[in-house]
């Protein structure tokens, strides 16, 4: 078996992932962190070890894909903590790998989360090993082109309406590596949703999840695809102060004291890792878990609902 090395990143082969047919756990050794520091990996996080089954080598890179034996990346690379019972919340850091010092300080941070990795963020810092190791789950950023553009540009990985100028799918996909979906803003696609149905077609086609940050115009999409899908629309960290950070997440909390299970998300300010921390310690006393997004999205499939 080939236990992950974060140094790794960005260097994968078939010949670096391997297929565990055994089902035993691995004993896994101490990582040293790029601080220096060392620990076992978190407790029921992600899994270390990657399944080459769940991924198809493509001219791009590798890519993840159903297994023969029909297992996906969606519920395979969620965290493997057993469900938790009573109100859930899920938060969304995203943005993660662009300011690689603020990225840092949130795989630091104990609480469960969930990583929305931008796929131009330096894969040779290891963003998705680091995550799972300290126990976070992981998405892949799908940039979209705002309603701004060109004047507002999401770089040259972007996805909009008008796909002439669309990279190749498989290429952004292949920018990271044991992540469970992908994560998209509408952008474009708010005006025009039935441009997004190539792109909701090929994830499901792959075992893919998509959580959606900020609006829901996709569900109907993703519904028509199968595919699992989570709308995560409230920014805790909209005003960024502390005072409104803390009123944020408390609502959140409240909303799924009403509903069952919430989500939110935020990008990686130092103040809201602050705030998130401080709440988030807090939580299981006030009998409110925090999870990562596989756990809602295995919900929704289920039929709770996607919409935190």
């Amino acid at each position: 078996m080939i236990v992950e090395s974060p140094s790794l990143q960005g260097k994968e082969t078939p010949g670096t992932l391997v297929r565990v047919a055994d089902g035993r756990e691995v004993a896994f050794p101490l990582l040293t962190t790029s601080e220096g520091r060392q620990g076992l990996p978190a407790a029921g996080g992600p899994p270390l070890v990657l399944d080459a089954a769940l991924f198809e080598d493509t001219p791009h890179g590798l890519v993840p894909r159903i297994a023969p034996d029909g297992r996906q990346p969606w519920n395979t690379h969620r965290r493997r903590a057993p469900a938790a019972r009573g109100p859930r919340v899920a938060i969304v850091l995203v943005e993660i790998g662009l300011d690689e010092k603020a990225s840092a300080s949130v795989l630091a941070t104990a609480a469960p989360l969930t990583l929305v990795v931008s796929p131009y963020a330096n894969a040779e810092r290891g963003w998705y090993r680091f995550a799972r190791w300290a126990g976070h789950e992981t998405l892949l950023e799908l940039p979209v082109r705002s309603l701004g553009f060109p004047t507002d540009d999401s770089g040259p990985l972007s996805f909009g309406a008008d796909t002439a100028h669309d990279a190749p799918l498989d290429l952004v996909l292949s920018r990271g590596i044991g992540y469970l979906g992908a994560s998209v803003a509408a952008g474009q696609f708010a005006a025009r949703p039935a441009a997004f149905e190539p792109i909701a077609g090929a994830l499901a086609s792959r075992g893919l999840a998509l959580v959606e940050v900020g609006s829901a115009v996709l569900e109907p999409l993703a519904r028509h695809h199968r595919l699992p899908y989570l709308n995560v629309a409230k920014a805790v960290d909209q005003e960024p102060s502390p005072e409104a950070i803390d009123a944020a997440l408390a609502a959140l909390e409240g909303r799924a004291r009403e509903d069952g299970f919430a989500a939110g998300y935020a990008r990686p300010f130092a103040m809201t890792i602050e705030r998130l921390a401080h709440w988030a310690a807090g939580l299981q006393s006030r009998g409110v878990a925090l999870v990562g997004v596989g756990e809602l999205l295995e919900r929704a499939v289920e039929g709770e609902g996607s919409k935190p």
